[in-house]
């Protein structure tokens, strides 16, 4: 059997000010032998982590945690003048049984290298874009 410790058991520890958003994204999944992606709605976001809601966690009948080969995961998300790209690992995931929807912690691996931007910069500038 897999190893099922991706269940989130409690409050995340992310460091940082979390901010509540609501930003369409991308997912994007790369596997050895495939790539996909997978629309996902940023819920709240941090320079340490985000989370995520999602319709699924498998891509091609491939699962993105119970599996034997983790893919590289990048979170894309829209900016006006760009596209930001962001390392991510998921670090656990639940269903929500009041939406049926998957709620995907990530970590951010390298935030502050990748963004070329502050938190409260994107956060400023995708409200603002709305």
């Amino acid at each position: 059997m897999k190893d099922l410790s991706f269940v989130h058991k409690g409050k995340g520890r992310r460091g940082g000010k979390r901010y509540t958003v609501r930003w369409n994204a991308i997912l994007d999944v790369r596997f050895p032998d495939f790539h996909d992606q997978i629309d996902v709605t940023v819920v709240n976001f941090s320079s340490g982590g985000a989370l995520l809601h999602s319709k699924r966690l498998t891509v091609r009948n491939q699962h993105l945690v119970i599996t034997d080969t983790r893919p590289e995961l990048k979170l894309k998300i829209s900016l006006p003048d760009r596209v930001l790209e962001l390392t991510t690992e998921i670090v656990w995931y639940n269903v929500s049984s009041e939406s049926g929807m998957y709620e995907i912690g990530l970590d951010l691996k390298n935030y502050k290298q990748e963004a070329n931007i502050s938190v409260e910069g994107l956060v400023k500038i995708l409200k603002s874009d709305r």
